[in-house]
């Protein structure tokens, strides 16, 4: 049995390093000033909403597979918590760089991601029955 908590504890710490490390790509490029697609505006508005639900979608799943081996409790509302104070954040810091805004509808898009991620999270789970 010990055996497998040592598993789980490194696979979980792995999963915790994924989501330290993409949360760390996407403060990045949040602080990159006028950030823009070489096309029209409207073309890029779209790619900016897709990139914020795959960013905030990939966060999701990094961090329920982060916390899932120690899971007690509702995880799927405490990963909700989590995904979506960072995605508060990411925007306050937004207003902070230079060419950047911070908005509401940005955080919309990134929890339109978390319920994306949940979609499938619950599907798998339901499929494991």
């Amino acid at each position: 049995m010990k055996k497998d908590n040592r598993k789980n504890s490194r696979r979980s710490l792995v999963f915790v390093l994924g989501a330290i490390l993409w949360l760390s790509v996407i403060f990045l490029f949040s602080a990159e000033p006028n950030l823009r697609s070489p096309f029209s505006y409207n073309v890029d508005f779209v790619l900016r909403k897709i990139a914020h639900i795959v960013e905030y979608l990939i966060l999701t799943v990094l961090v329920w597979k982060a916390l899932l081996p120690r899971a007690k409790g509702n995880l799927l509302l405490a990963v909700f918590l989590i995904v979506l104070s960072a995605a508060v954040l990411d925007e306050c810091h937004q207003l902070f760089v230079a060419g950047r805004e911070g908005t509401l509808r940005d955080v919309l898009f990134d929890a339109g991601g978390i319920f994306i991620a949940w979609y499938f999270i619950i599907r798998k789970k339901n499929e494991k029955r």
